[in-house]
C-alpha cells in the first residue's frame, strides 16, 4: 500500500494515465504525478531540443565558451530590434528565451523579479534602471555556467563503486522529517489520516449498518481524529455533527447533496444531534424580507433530506448569532492574528473587513458552549464536521484554538473535490446553469445536459481503455450510484470499450433524474411550520 509519487515532464502524462488505471485492479494504490512544464530549445518557445542539432540546447558537456556562444548566438530574444524600441516598449517576455531560462535556473527569486521588471518593463521605468538583452545574456551565461561546471565536478567524483552500490539490490532507509512547514503553520506529517478499510469495518461493526456509498466509495476519503470519536462512541459517549451552506438565492445542485446526504447518514447511524448553519450574513444590502426569504427556501432544500427534527437544530447567523455564540467568535478571533489568516485564507489588503469577521463566524458551531439551550454544561462533548476537502483551512484553524479555550478540537472528514460537467478543470458556475444538475432541474434538462455538456475521456484505438478518471458521466455514477456489483461492471466494460458513452450517460440519466424528483418531492411536503419547527431554540432529546 505504499503510495509513490512520479516527478515528470508533461509528455510523459499518457504512460502514467495508463499506469493509473491499471493500478487499482492489480490492488495497488494510483501514482500521484507532478509535471513540469516544457522546457523550451534555444531557437524559441516552439521549438523542441534536438540531437541533430547541438546548438539548439546547453549540453553538461559544454564548456564556459561553448555556452557563452550559444547563448548569444542561437538563444532567441524577445527585445526589441533596435536599443531605442527596446527600451521605449521593453522585451516580450514570454518568448524571451534568456528570461525564460532564468525562470528556471536562476535561484533568487528577488533578483529574478528584479530582471523581469528591468527588461521586461520599459516604458514604466526611467532611462537608468531599463535592462538590455545582452545583460540578460551574460547573467544567463554565468548561471548556467556554474550549473554545468558543478555537475561536472561531481560527476568526475562519481567511482564506478559508487555506481555499483545505486544499482545494488538492497533495503533502503527513507528519513522522514517530524513536522513540515505549510501555509498554515506547523503540523505533523500524519496530521491527514486517509480512511481505510479497517475504518469503514469499524463503522459498519458499531452501527450495525452498511456503510454509505460516500464511505466505501471513497468520495469521504480522509479524516482528522475520527477514530477519537468512535472511540467516544464505543465508550457510551455522545457527540454532534456539524454541516452548513450558504443561504443563496441560487438552487441547490448535486454537489451539495453530497455532505447533506452523509450528514443525515451519519445522524442515523450514531443516533446523534446536528446543528446546521445557515450563512445568511454573506450580502447585508439585502432586505431583511429577503434575507429570511432565502435562509426559509435553503432550510427547506436541507430539511428535505432527511434529517431527524427531534434531533436537528436549523440556525440562521442573522437570526441567531448572539450571546453564548458571540462570545465564542469573540474567543476565537482573539486567538488569531491578522498575519496568520492571511497565510490560512489568503487575505489580502482590498478584501473587506467582514471577510476576515466571517471565520470565526464558521468556527463557533464546533464548539458545544455556542449552543446552550442544546449542550448546556456539555464543554468537552466531541464534534463531527463532515465537510468538502476546499473548507479544510477554515477548521484547521478552529482545531489550533480549541485547546486553549478549552474545547475539544473538532474531527473533520472530508469529501473529495466534485467535478463540473465540463469536467474537473471546470467549476461549476451560477452564471453557467450547463456546468451543473440541479435540484429544480427537470427530467428534461437532465438529459439535456448529461447528453450534451458531460465532458467524456478519449479513446483514440479500440485497444486504448478509456480514461475513467476524466470521464464526467462514469465519475458521477462513482458518487451516486449505489449498486457496487453494477459501477464495477461499468468500469470493466466501459473502460475496456465493451460499453458506449451512450449507453453510460442514459444510465446516469436515470439515476440523478430519481435523485432529483425525489428530492423535489420531499422539498414539496416542507411546509413553514416545519421550517419554524427545525429553526426553533428548543432543547434536543
Amino acid at each position: 500500500n505504499i503510495r509513490c509519487l512520479i516527478p515528470c515532464a508533461t509528455d510523459q502524462d499518457s504512460y502514467f494515465r495508463m499506469a493509473r488505471d491499471f493500478a487499482p485492479p492489480l490492488g495497488y494504490r494510483k501514482p500521484a504525478l507532478i509535471k513540469s512544464s516544457f522546457f523550451p530549445a534555444l531557437q524559441g518557445v516552439n521549438v523542441k531540443v534536438s540531437a541533430s542539432d547541438p546548438n539548439s540546447a546547453i549540453y553538461l558537456t559544454d564548456t564556459a565558451k561553448a555556452i557563452a556562444k550559444k547563448i548569444n548566438n542561437n538563444a532567441f530574444s524577445g527585445g526589441k530590434v533596435d536599443k531605442k524600441e527596446h527600451k521605449d516598449l521593453g522585451a516580450n517576455l514570454e518568448i524571451d528565451i534568456p528570461f525564460k531560462y532564468l525562470s528556471f535556473f536562476l535561484e533568487d527569486d528577488i533578483e529574478l523579479e528584479q530582471i523581469r521588471k528591468e527588461y521586461g518593463e520599459g516604458p514604466k521605468l526611467p532611462e537608468e534602471e531599463k535592462m538590455l538583452t545582452g545583460a540578460v545574456k551574460k547573467r544567463l551565461t554565468q548561471v548556467l555556467t556554474q550549473v554545468v561546471e558543478r555537475h561536472r565536478r561531481t560527476r568526475a567524483g562519481v567511482t564506478e563503486e559508487l555506481v555499483d552500490a545505486f544499482m545494488a539490490v538492497r533495503p533502503l532507509l527513507p528519513s522522514k522529517p517530524e513536522s513540515w512547514e505549510s501555509p498554515r503553520g506547523k503540523m505533523k506529517m500524519d496530521d491527514d489520516k486517509l480512511i481505510d478499510e479497517s475504518l469503514i469495518d469499524r463503522v459498519k461493526r458499531l452501527t450495525g449498518r452498511e456503510p454509505h456509498v460516500f464511505l466505501r466509495r471513497g468520495v469521504f476519503f480522509s479524516h482528522q481524529d475520527f477514530n477519537e470519536i468512535l472511540d467516544a462512541y464505543e465508550g457510551g459517549e455522545m457527540f454532534y455533527l456539524y454541516t452548513g451552506r450558504e443561504a443563496s438565492s441560487q438552487a441547490l445542485h448535486i454537489g451539495d447533496l453530497i455532505p447533506l446526504m452523509f450528514t443525515k447518514y451519519l445522524q442515523e447511524a450514531f443516533g446523534v444531534p446536528v446543528v446546521v448553519q445557515l450563512r445568511d450574513d454573506g450580502d447585508c444590502s439585502l432586505s431583511d424580507e429577503e434575507n429570511r426569504r432565502r435562509a426559509q427556501d435553503s432550510a427547506k432544500d436541507i430539511i428535505a433530506c432527511g434529517f431527524d427534527v427531534t434531533n436537528t437544530f436549523i440556525f440562521s447567523d442573522l437570526s441567531y448569532i448572539g450571546g453564548a455564540f458571540y462570545k465564542n467568535m469573540v474567543k476565537i478571533g482573539q486567538c488569531v492574528t491578522v498575519n496568520k489568516a492571511r497565510g490560512i485564507f489568503g487575505f489580502s489588503d482590498e478584501d473587506c473587513l467582514s471577510k476576515y469577521c466571517f471565520p470565526p463566524v464558521q468556527a463557533s458551531p464546533s464548539f458545544p458552549s455556542s449552543f446552550p439551550h442544546l449542550f448546556s454544561g456539555m464543554d468537552k462533548l466531541r464534534c463531527l464536521i463532515p465537510c468538502a476537502i476546499d473548507q479544510d483551512p477554515y477548521f484547521r484553524m478552529t482545531r489550533d484554538v480549541a485547546p486553549r479555550l478549552g474545547f475539544s478540537k473538532p474531527s473533520l472528514i472530508e469529501s473529495t473535490f466534485f467535478p463540473g460537467l465540463q469536467g474537473f478543470n471546470g467549476k461549476m458556475s451560477a452564471s453557467d446553469p450547463n456546468s451543473a444538475i440541479y435540484v429544480t432541474d427537470t427530467a428534461e434538462d437532465i438529459t439535456y445536459k448529461i447528453n450534451k455538456c458531460a465532458f467524456i475521456s478519449k479513446q483514440q484505438t479500440d485497444q486504448e481503455y478509456r480514461d475513467l478518471e476524466e470521464d464526467i458521466p462514469f465519475q458521477y455514477l462513482s458518487f451516486f450510484l449505489e449498486d457496487d456489483d453494477e459501477l464495477e461492471r461499468i468500469r470493466k466494460d466501459y473502460g475496456e470499450g465493451k460499453m458506449l458513452p451512450g449507453a453510460v450517460k442514459k444510465r446516469l440519466i436515470e439515476v440523478l433524474t430519481k435523485i432529483v424528483e425525489r428530492h423535489r418531492s420531499a422539498r414539496a411536503a416542507v411546509t413553514d411550520e416545519m421550517v419554524d419547527t427545525f429553526m426553533a431554540v428548543r432543547l434536543e432529546n
